[in-house]
């Protein structure tokens, strides 16, 4: 969801637009704005996403309705001021100046495009309803931060958890009202993971500052503050490929130090150092850490202290769903200067200013809010309520009847969540129902079950899935057995990959090792123990060819896991590769 066209105006330099990875078209991947008149600009902002291990195209084609022009850019996700074309023109067009195809093409990615005098929003229009409706509730799909609540209360965190948002700042609906009516305004937010809210809850605890040099996951309960919370179950995860992992904690005025003390985290995934490298504006000296997680030094001042961990040994961790190996980065759930950190109690208030929280705009007109919560509703991302600053209370407002448009914005800190308008006066007849559970006879991965009992008016049957974002792909349908008028109809959809069907076809070449290769036939050989390939619709391999799978050859493959070291009889096929736009060896084991 956070690599489709809208992720490169949307505002969140987290997201960015990024060509399907199993396309074969031999032209250069392309990005396009349309504005719905003529523009004047003579340069564009681009910041280029970026891919691991992957370079960034070292030019770009920028194309006008006056003309095309290839300009340089540099291997930077940090804007860049574009030259174009001159004159007026009603679209722009960001392309790679490589063919899509090619085996070396670079990683093209868009984060963010600002044109000056330009401005991009995407709004989703609701169905108009035939009478008055007693509430419009208007929610966004916030994503997943990486972390999740386990049965004891405690925090589990994992990168691969980690998913995008469809709207990342944005919340933007177009609705229709009938007739003059009075509607109540109000909104919910949720704390926003990343530098502004680590900065706010270290502040309200008093606790230091401390900056990482890697956070795949920006959850307060991961990240490089869950360090110093003094929360033994919370701990910063660095990333897999972070080769020297470091925090850097800075101290409101100088101070003398002469140990620490590490404690490594017991429930999350994450290795465990031996030693600690540690740099205050002098030499750096490495340090073994005792069994307590304790170091002793001479004794310096500094309001800065660096400290790099030194994990002994490369930890991988197995995905039972995938079985596919990933580098586990070191995991450490405090580490604590002369002293244990402080613990701050999470029923401790948080109010922040006027201003600080989402924007919302109706037809134009601004509210402003802030925020009122605890330090634990903020550091497990719990819903809001926004209060807004004026007046006091949920604004009342006449609309009229047409269309009518919300907008709402968020911010570093806080996350548009929702925005409801709910119709003043509105008596019990008319008040919207209650969701409830619904008794649930079977379910299963490809066939489910609910019973409803008997009802006189419309009913919503709600079932979240997965949305099926893959253009062909087998999706969820919904019936009624028996049918009955008075049982509405359910939509439902899931993203689940369809082996191909079988049949014969000749044998293909081997591949050629390495990160990314390109079979010289229309298809490669999604083998045991080789260079993988992402899965299409091509037929299976013959019999006894030792290879589990066909598909249309890909100008991005991975290899295969360098602990994979075995052959398996037994190729597996798995809902989770293709969403992870990976393939891995199915018919490999561990080592």
């Amino acid at each position: 969801m956070d690599t489709q066209p809208w992720s490169a105006v949307d505002a969140d330099p987290m997201t960015a637009w990024r060509p399907a990875p199993w396309s074969e078209d031999p032209q250069p991947a392309w990005w396009k704005v349309t504005a719905d008149r003529a523009f004047l600009a003579s340069t564009v902002v681009v910041s280029l996403g970026g891919e691991p291990g992957v370079p960034r195209p070292s030019e770009l084609r920028l194309t006008t309705d006056t003309g095309s022009v290839v300009v340089p850019v540099a291997d930077t996700g940090e804007e860049q001021v574009l030259p174009l074309p001159e004159g007026y023109t009603s679209q722009l067009t960001i392309s790679s100046t490589t063919p899509g195809n090619a085996e070396d093409a670079p990683a093209f990615a868009l984060a963010e495009v600002r044109i000056l005098g330009m401005t991009v929003h995407r709004s989703t229009v609701t169905p108009p309803v035939a009478g008055p409706a007693s509430v419009y509730a208007f929610e966004a799909d916030r994503g997943r931060p990486g972390c999740v609540t386990g049965g004891d209360g405690a925090p589990l965190c994992a990168a691969p958890l980690v998913t995008g948002s469809e709207e990342a700042v944005w919340l933007d609906r177009t609705f229709f009202v009938t007739d003059w009516t009075e509607y109540q305004v109000f909104g919910t937010a949720t704390a926003r993971p990343g530098r502004a809210l680590d900065e706010l809850l270290t502040s309200v605890r008093g606790t230091v500052t401390v900056e990482a040099t890697s956070e795949p996951v920006t959850d307060p309960r991961a990240s490089a503050a869950a360090a110093v919370d003094g929360d033994p179950t919370t701990a910063w995860l660095a990333a897999g490929d972070d080769v020297r992992p470091t925090l850097v904690l800075t101290f409101p005025e100088p101070r003398t130090i002469d140990s620490l003390r590490v404690v490594p985290t017991e429930r999350q995934a994450g290795a465990a150092p031996e030693a600690v490298t540690i740099e205050a504006g002098g030499l750096p000296r490495t340090l073994r850490l005792t069994e307590d997680g304790t170091v002793r030094f001479t004794p310096i001042t500094t309001d800065r202290l660096s400290v790099t961990f030194e994990v002994p040994d490369d930890l991988q961790s197995l995905d039972p769903a995938t079985r596919w190996n990933q580098q586990l980065g070191v995991g450490i759930a405090e580490i604590e200067v002369g002293q244990p950190n402080p613990v701050t109690p999470p029923e401790t208030p948080v109010v922040t200013e006027c201003g600080t929280g989402p924007e919302v705009r109706l037809d134009g007109t601004l509210y402003l809010t802030s925020v009122r919560s605890t330090v634990g509703a903020l550091q497990t991302l719990q819903p809001l309520a926004l209060e807004f600053c004026e007046p006091a209370t949920a604004p009342t407002l006449k609309i009229p009847g047409g269309e009518h448009r919300v907008l709402a914005r968020s911010n570093e800190a806080f996350a548009i969540e929702s925005v409801a308008l709910s119709r003043t006066g509105a008596g019990a007849a008319t008040a919207p129902g209650q969701r409830g559970a619904v008794e649930t006879t079977r379910w299963e991965a490809e066939h489910r079950t609910v019973q409803l009992a008997a009802r006189d008016e419309e009913t919503l049957l709600v079932i979240p899935e997965n949305t099926n974002h893959r253009g062909g792909r087998r999706a969820w349908t919904a019936s009624r057995s028996p049918p009955s008028p008075s049982t509405a109809g359910s939509r439902a959809t899931s993203s689940r990959p369809v082996p191909p069907p079988r049949s014969s076809s000749p044998s293909p070449p081997a591949p050629r090792t390495g990160r990314r290769w390109r079979s010289a036939p229309a298809r490669c050989c999604c083998s045991s123990c080789s260079p993988s390939c992402l899965p299409g619709s091509g037929p299976t391999a013959p019999a006894g060819s030792g290879c589990p799978g066909w598909a249309p050859a890909s100008r991005r493959c991975w290899p295969r896991p360098s602990s994979s070291a075995r052959r398996c009889s037994v190729p597996r096929w798995s809902a989770g590769w293709w969403a992870s736009g990976r393939w891995p060896d199915s018919g490999c084991c561990g080592s």
